[in-house]
């Protein structure tokens, strides 16, 4: 049975610190975001293509309060 995240917040996502390795924070359906070892975080999101029937992944860009918050993010994977 999966997993089921808990959505993402954007008081959430500030506080993500980063740490020695990179690593991502699920919101839900395929959307996530990568907090890589510089603070740096970017929004991925992860599909099956339908062609191909195989796993691939794309990203909205980096995160930032004013131009890819949470809900733009939400609405490129939808």
């Amino acid at each position: 049975m999966p997993r089921i995240p808990i959505p993402l917040t954007a008081q959430g996502i500030k506080a993500l610190k980063a740490q020695e390795k990179a690593y991502t924070k699920a919101d839900g359906q395929g959307l996530q975001l990568l907090v890589k070892a510089d603070g740096t975080k970017l929004w991925e999101y992860v599909y099956k293509s339908p062609t191909l029937n195989k796993r691939r992944k794309t990203s909205f860009g980096a995160f930032d309060s004013k131009h890819n918050t949470l809900v733009m993010a939400r609405d490129k994977r939808s």
